[in-house]
């Protein structure tokens, strides 16, 4: 269940945010073009003013802080056991996701 989450979670963010006029892009020294990482745009203070300060301190903490879960990092390098797939990190950010479907409309 926990594979397919979390790429969802950072597509829907992103194409939320943009759609809220936030730069999800960023340029490179080479001129080239890519998508702003999860734990940049978390830290961006504009996000605060789009998501609201608990939504994106529960994202920040569940997915990229280190004192945090770390989900997004332990997920995107296969580093999440058995157990941590059913920690409450987990659990909550299924309920966050709910929750910002929910406000998304």
């Amino acid at each position: 269940m926990w594979s397919f989450l979390l790429p969802i979670i950072e597509v829907m963010l992103g194409a939320y945010l943009a759609s809220k006029g936030l730069s999800t892009i960023k340029c490179n020294i080479d001129s080239s073009q890519e998508n702003k990482p999860l734990s940049e745009l978390l830290s961006d203070p504009s996000v605060i003013n789009i998501l609201g300060e608990a939504v994106t301190f529960e994202l920040n903490f569940l997915l990229v802080d280190r004192v945090g879960y770390k989900l997004r990092h332990s997920s995107s390098h296969g580093a999440l056991t058995d157990t941590e797939f059913h920690n409450d990190g987990v659990k909550i950010i299924w309920w966050v996701l709910i929750k910002l479907l929910c406000e998304f409309k």
